[in-house]
């Protein structure tokens, strides 16, 4: 297991509560390339993608470890909810959004006082607390279950790169723009260079 940016001290808070674990541990901390990240997300050894935090903004690290088809085991509260649901056809071919990652329950909390952040994370700021007992059945349903993890994660990798290329997310946003403005817009966006 890899605790990627986790400070020192919750590190260590984590690794004394549960010191029968069977797993090895490694915190790594620091700024990496998208190549460095990359190879952890495509590793042999590296089965999922687990994050239990409290929202993820856009959910960069969940998105990326989606596109590359590697399972994603996470609430969905934040921005992840956007690209961890893909289209299926149900018993009558009608087409629904299914979650296509090993989805844990959680409570919807204020944020703790200490995380309040003037301007980005405000007091009254609401912020996913999983549950452990569903944090553990995720796990152990994926160590089990790998091949069907590894089919639901292949599925999204193929709705992320379907429904998210630089050309959909251009247009979305350029949808959302007021039709006065869209002129603009669309001309300072066509000078702007997305790298893939």
């Amino acid at each position: 297991m890899i605790l990627y940016n986790c400070d020192k001290d919750c590190a260590q808070k984590l690794l004394n509560k549960h010191k029968d674990r069977k797993v090895t541990v490694e915190r790594w901390q620091g700024n990496f390339s998208r190549e460095e990240l990359s190879s952890l997300y495509t590793h042999s050894q590296i089965k999922a993608m687990i994050n239990f935090g409290h929202g993820e903004g856009d959910g960069l690290p969940l998105f990326e470890a989606a596109a590359v088809g590697l399972p994603v085991i996470t609430h969905d509260w934040g921005g992840q909810k956007d690209f961890l649901y893909a289209e299926k056809k149900d018993k009558k071919g009608k087409k629904k959004l299914k979650p296509h990652f090993s989805r844990v329950s959680y409570d919807l909390r204020e944020v703790q006082k200490e995380a309040v952040w003037d301007s980005v994370i405000q007091p009254e700021s609401k912020w996913a607390f999983p549950h452990e007992g569903a944090c553990k059945i995720a796990m152990r349903q994926a160590y089990e279950n790998y091949g069907l993890c590894s089919g639901q994660a292949k599925r999204l990798m193929k709705s992320v790169h379907d429904n998210f290329t630089s050309e959909e997310i251009y247009s979305k946003l350029v949808s959302l723009v007021d039709l006065n403005q869209q002129q603009t817009w669309t001309n300072d966006l066509d000078s702007i260079s997305i790298e893939e």
